[in-house]
């Protein structure tokens, strides 16, 4: 039989691809395909080629399809024969051999989208090799080219409910969704709810801050007017005071902009008055400083002055009590001779004691002597006498004389000092005097003072100074005062504003705590209704599935067994079933099951209870019983892989037979090593119209290589 779908493949060229090097065409005109050869020997590179023209690598990325060996191009281009012409398909992998890029032409050339062509291509095949390959006629609202691999997928749709599971797994998605939502807004509520409470607590601080001593003082609670009012009075006081500030110019200004004009001009005239007049005190008391140094020092002259002529006059007074009448040099002329005198005393003292001497020396027993040195005869004793008389005499008159120089010395002495110190107070006189008149002259010259200027008029002028000072000094202190109390008008007049600013602050805050906090909870509370609907409408989704699964999958269990009874004859488990379950996530899910008519129970297929015949037998199942309600499809290709491995003879023609079955609408393409098994069958079944056979005899340095096999009645 040949299917009569809207397209057919007419051949298929393969350049690059697998084991396939230089460019390869066959040319199948519609029929259904098999490919005999070894494991190894390119056959089933065919079957990939189809599989990837049509969807890449979709099921396995990062897959090797480029031949390695190969310097050329990788491309897989199918010829579609259809009812207007040619179609040709073609992919081919990028240079970087990851991607690939596939077109489709219309029969006059022009690039069509695959959606709009084949709105629904897809493919059933969990099985490496073995797949059923379907484009519908309408599209749904599944992802072209999905890879159906899901047994409880293709259930639902041979049922026609495919939707309802998809919907059920929605609703459980937007559940899911939502309660993450619901968790989002929840934390989102309770930080805006953290973040409102404490602003308005740091609002609530500062009112208190303000209310615990109000600037207003014992008034009453001003209003925004009454702290206007005490802004234009500002401005007017600024104004009379002289500071450049009107309240005509600051109209239409906010409450801060006016107080700052305000501040600023205020600022700017008080602290530029008060700059000029602490200059000019400075300045006064700096000349006052050197007008008090100048009075200092001429009032130290003129009682130093004063005082050295006072104590020179004593001294003088003294000077001329120690002279006596006499002047230094006479006194000094009397110690001249007073010192002869002393000398001549001496001179006979010392005669007298060496006479004496001599005398002592003499016999005094001989008598009378005679002078050595006027021979004069002379008693000895008469002379020690007069000698001795002599002596007492000049040692009188030499103490006598040695306290008169004495005297002298110290009356000499005396004058010269006190004449000295009447010298150097005379000159210190001088210079009092002189400093005097360089401070009066330096005043003069200064000050201004008036020539001839005197320690009076001086005096004078550092007393006007002082007091032109301490006025001053009284000026800085009643600006600094007026500046201070007008920064304080000001400072309150600032705190007032703050709290008319935080009063709205907080019914600010107040509204959007009452307003987004409530918007919030209604939110939640409407995420919440949603998610209990979809729950609910889920799991009424569910329980009608059930209760319509638990009446249609019989019936589909009961047509799964007759197809695998007549593929493996009787087996030991000779019933299929079909189980509902769930998984992990919630969503529903069909389990293929076997039993036997021999005992209670039921298996998985991949339990590993089946015998590879069986188990080889009940994976083609689905695609024999569920590939045969297409409604006139586009494109329905059926690939098969070595599809009878571990079947017997008679199995393999029972699987043969269904294959031909299938044929009704759905093209072959087969490949497989049972060549021998396979044409004697094909003989008795297949028209040579309807079917073309290819022998793979190898892989050569062109790719494999392939003979046709005669086939048909």
């Amino acid at each position: 039989m040949m299917t009569d779908t809207a397209f057919r493949i007419e051949s298929l060229s393969i350049e690059g691809f697998k084991a396939f090097t230089t460019q390869q065409t066959f040319r199948f005109e519609g029929r259904n395909i098999f490919l005999f050869g070894a494991n190894g020997s390119g056959k089933t590179s065919i079957v990939e080629a189809i599989r990837w023209c049509l969807f890449g690598l979709a099921s396995r990325p990062g897959e090797i399809v480029k031949n390695q060996f190969y310097e050329g191009p990788c491309v897989v281009q199918m010829t579609l024969a259809a009812r207007d012409g040619r179609w040709t398909m073609q992919r081919r992998l990028r240079p970087s051999g990851g991607e690939s890029d596939r077109t489709l032409r219309d029969p006059s050339g022009a690039e069509k989208n695959l959606e709009d062509v084949f709105p629904q291509l897809s493919r059933i095949g969990p099985r490496e090799g073995t797949h059923v390959i379907y484009a519908a006629q309408q599209p749904s609202s599944r992802r072209p080219e999905a890879d159906i691999t899901d047994f409880s997928y293709v259930v639902y749709r041979y049922l026609g409910l495919e939707e309802v599971p998809r919907l059920s797994d929605t609703l459980s998605a937007l559940s899911k969704d939502w309660a993450i939502q619901e968790e989002e807004i929840c934390d989102e509520v309770e930080s805006l709810g953290e973040v409102l409470n404490q602003r308005i607590a740091d609002v609530d601080e500062t009112l208190s801050r303000i209310t615990s001593e109000p600037p207003w003082g014992t008034a009453l609670t001003p209003t925004n007017a009454d702290t206007r009012a005490k802004i234009d009075a500002l401005a007017g006081d600024a104004e009379n005071m002289g500071a450049p500030c009107s309240a005509d110019a600051l109209d239409g200004l906010s409450h801060h902009d006016r107080l700052y004009e305000i501040e600023t001009a205020v600022r700017s005239f008080l602290s530029g008055e008060l700059a000029e007049v602490r200059q000019e005190l400075t300045d006064r008391s700096s000349l006052l400083k050197n007008a008090q140094a100048s009075l200092q020092i001429a009032e130290h002259a003129i009682l130093q002055s004063a005082e050295g002529s006072r104590t020179a006059e004593g001294l003088k007074t003294e000077l001329d009590e120690t002279l006596n009448g006499y002047q230094i040099e006479d006194l000094e002329q009397q110690l001249e001779r007073v010192e002869g005198d002393f000398q001549i005393a001496q001179l006979k003292s010392d005669v007298v004691r060496s006479s004496l001497k001599y005398l002592e020396a003499v016999d005094s027993e001989s008598g009378n002597e005679t002078c050595p040195i006027c021979h004069v005869e002379h008693q000895p004793e008469q002379l020690s006498l007069q000698l001795e008389g002599l002596q007492a005499e000049g040692d009188s008159q030499a103490n006598d004389i040695l306290e008169q120089r004495d005297e002298l010395r110290q009356q000499i002495s005396a004058s010269k000092d006190l004449y000295d110190r009447i010298r150097t107070l005379e000159k210190q006189v001088v210079e009092h005097k002189n400093n005097l008149s360089r401070a009066l002259e330096a005043a003069e010259g200064v000050f201004g003072i008036p020539r001839p200027a005197t320690v009076e008029s001086l005096r004078a002028y550092v007393l006007e100074t002082d007091n032109v000072c301490q006025n001053m000094q009284n000026a800085v202190e009643s600006q600094a005062d007026a500046l201070k109390t007008w920064e304080v008008r000001i400072d309150n007049t600032k705190r007032e504003i703050q709290f008319h600013e935080m009063r709205l602050r907080k019914e600010r805050l107040q509204r959007l705590y009452d307003v987004r906090y409530k918007a919030l909870h209604d939110s939640l509370k409407e995420l919440g209704n949603l998610r209990d609907i979809a729950d609910d409408t889920r799991s009424l989704l569910n329980s009608q599935l059930h209760d319509r699964l638990e009446k249609e999958l019989p019936p589909v269990a009961e047509e799964m067994t007759d197809v695998y009874l007549r593929l493996t004859g009787s087996p030991t488990f000779d019933s299929i079933g079909i189980r509902q379950g769930e998984n992990l996530d919630g969503s529903m899910t069909l389990d293929l099951r076997v039993s036997s008519s021999r005992g209670p129970g039921t298996w998985g297929v991949d339990q590993g209870i089946l015998n590879g015949q069986a188990s080889n037998a009940i994976q083609l199942v689905p695609y024999f019983v569920f590939s045969r309600y297409q409604d006139s499809p586009l494109l329905d290709l059926l690939l098969l892989d070595d599809p009878t491995q571990a079947f017997d003879t008679t199995k393999i023609k029972l699987l043969l037979t269904e294959l031909f079955d299938a044929t009704s609408h759905a093209t072959l393409f087969v490949a497989t090593h049972e060549e021998d098994r396979f044409v004697p069958v094909l003989n008795e079944l297949f028209e040579a119209d309807h079917v073309r056979a290819y022998r793979a005899m190898g892989v050569g340095e062109d790719g494999p290589r392939f003979e046709d096999v005669p086939i048909g009645i």
